[in-house]
């Protein structure tokens, strides 16, 4: 879905392309699931690294590791949800615009 506006007069126009914005939408939650589904989680596994300090080590690393991964999922998550808000939103006021416009419009006797 394309919505072009433009000025008229060759100065300043926009292009929402809607369906661009909800694949970005689908492409960040799917980034999102990646990572969740990812290697990040099987650190966690026990793993005979030898040295007593350092699978302490390993683990705090992980545990650090994980704990930003699930930050970013959520925040992933959050900029999906905002751009299906925004997507949906602009869809509907430009659904409604059109149709207040083909009213103005019969209503002047135009083709509307």
């Amino acid at each position: 879905m394309d919505f072009g506006k433009s000025d008229g007069g060759g100065g300043g126009s926009y292009l929402v392309v809607a369906d661009s914005l909800v694949r970005a939408a689908r492409a960040v939650r799917m980034t999102a699931e990646v990572l969740r589904e990812g290697v990040i989680l099987g650190l966690d596994d026990p793993v005979n690294v030898g040295h007593p300090e350092l699978r302490g080590t390993l683990a705090q690393f992980t545990s650090r590791l994980q704990s930003g991964a699930e930050e970013l999922i959520h925040r992933q998550h959050s900029i999906a949800d905002r751009l299906t808000s925004v997507v949906g939103s602009y869809l509907k006021r430009e659904t409604a615009s059109a149709a207040a416009y083909r009213t103005a419009a019969r209503a002047a006797g135009g083709p509307g």
